[in-house]
């Protein structure tokens, strides 16, 4: 937002340009020229995300297929969490099913996050040595 005294930030795209990925607009009712506000959290959010997406195509290689084994193996674990938690609400109401299930879920969530935030920080100080 801008504060008082200041012009807010404006920026205009053209029709072809990123706004139609980024908004759900039918293009019959979308003018040539469309004016955005960058301080609309949306449009901050659509950016954000298609910088991750950048950063995620332009890592390493190497890093990129650790990151994609682990999330694939963090998948894994989750399915096996989700069966132990389905046994135990259909078959055995055994609280030892559910602590299983429940705390195999936390480390699959807790390794996933592990494996892309760790990922970025080694691609990044590998960036920055080369």
């Amino acid at each position: 937002m801008a504060t008082w005294g200041q012009a807010p930030t404006y920026h205009t795209w053209q029709l072809w340009d990123r706004l139609s990925t980024c908004h759900q607009f039918p293009l019959f009712l979308m003018p040539f020229h469309v004016t955005i506000n960058y301080d609309s959290s949306y449009v901050k959010r659509c950016i954000m995300i298609k910088r991750v997406f950048q950063n995620f195509k332009n890592l390493d290689k190497l890093t990129y297929n650790i990151m994609r084994h682990g999330l694939k193996f963090c998948f894994a674990i989750c399915l096996i969490s989700t069966l132990i938690l389905l046994t135990y609400c259909l078959a055995f109401a055994s609280p030892f099913m559910y602590y299983i299930g429940i705390n195999l879920f936390k480390i699959s969530l807790i390794f996933a996050i592990e494996f892309v935030v760790c990922g970025f920080v080694v691609d990044g100080i590998k960036k920055q040595l080369i």
